[in-house]
């Protein structure tokens, strides 16, 4: 998209991919009253086009008057069907950052962990996974792990549609590297050791054992771990605002550090934002042609964040 404002091409969810850019654009350029944020995480292969609003000062309230009307009237066609509120913000941002976590690292298989017994209140899920990596370090030093190494990983709960019984999902990349098993000879029930003939023996990695609880789920074979990033995120709906949940408490948790980096500018329209992270995107992947799959808030949503443009750099990285 070098200087051209020509098209690129589905629906995603809330978004829906830009097919006429010059005219989706030029749309949320009427916006006024505020710049353009940019947001380039280069490791995770996107990007997002924002719009903020300015400080006001008192010589910015007119002229913030006016963007409010511009807005308003702008809106009618850039949906925001609701203010968003402070519930709603959480959990788009939540979403944002366990994408970009497990894109960043690479993380491309997801376990489940489940409670054979009676699930421990949701306040107490970070020390029962803490005790579980516990156990699971000294298990994997045996392996030859170095002491001090550590993985990266992100988990979100969800509780069973039908049975509503609470559960985990960790997206992990240690997995097949350590040929760890779901189940043994040590830990399987009865009734599955009837029916299972080839269970590993007692003294494989058996993360069932390790997490002691219940029973593990296999992570599918999945290469890719973009989709598995994304797909995580869906577990970090308004569902989870629920009285099991307290106002403000954490519904995932990510590895300590292993962050990605990213970079920032500002513009003063969306076109100009998506040519700076463009330019962003090549100058530090070193890439002439990287063309970006872009997406807006369909106008059929519920989408109630902010203007944007999200680009998708999918060629990036080994996703």
């Amino acid at each position: 998209m070098s200087g051209s404002r020509s098209g690129c091409t589905v629906a995603n969810g809330s978004f829906i991919q830009v097919l006429d850019i010059g005219t989706e654009l030029g749309r949320l350029d009427e916006i006024q009253g505020g710049r353009w944020v940019v947001k380039v995480f280069p490791t995770c292969g996107e990007a997002s086009v924002t719009w903020s609003r300015l400080p006001l000062t008192d010589d910015s309230r007119e002229a913030a008057k006016a963007g409010r009307e511009a807005k308003a009237a702008v809106m009618s066609r850039v949906p925001q069907p609701v203010q968003e509120t402070s519930e709603e913000r959480s959990v788009r941002r939540a979403r944002a950052e366990v994408r970009r976590y497990g894109l960043h690292n690479r993380l491309d298989q997801m376990v489940t962990f489940t409670f054979a017994g009676d699930p421990p209140p949701f306040d107490s899920l970070g020390e029962v996974v803490h005790n579980f990596w516990k156990r699971f370090y000294r298990r994997a030093e045996r392996e030859g792990l170095s002491p001090g190494q550590r993985f990266p990983y992100v988990w979100v709960p969800e509780w069973g549609k039908v049975s509503r019984r609470l559960h985990l999902h960790m997206a992990v990349s240690w997995w097949d590297a350590l040929g760890c098993v779901e189940v043994c000879q040590g830990c399987a029930r009865d009734a599955l050791k009837a029916v299972r003939k080839d269970l590993p023996p007692v003294g494989s990695f058996c993360v069932g054992c390790v997490w002691g609880h219940g029973f593990v789920g296999r992570p599918e074979s999945n290469q890719d771990g973009r989709s598995l990033s994304k797909y995580l995120t869906k577990y970090l709906t308004k569902d989870l605002a629920g009285s099991e949940v307290k106002k403000g408490g954490q519904r995932y948790h990510c590895g300590e550090g292993q962050r990605p980096a990213s970079a920032r500018v500002e513009a003063d329209s969306a076109y100009e934002g998506v040519l700076h992270a463009l330019s962003v995107v090549r100058a530090i992947v070193g890439a002439e042609d990287v063309p970006p799959v872009m997406f807006a808030p369909a106008s059929d949503s519920e989408w109630s964040g902010p203007p944007v443009v999200i680009l998708d750099f999918k060629q990036i990285g080994t996703y």
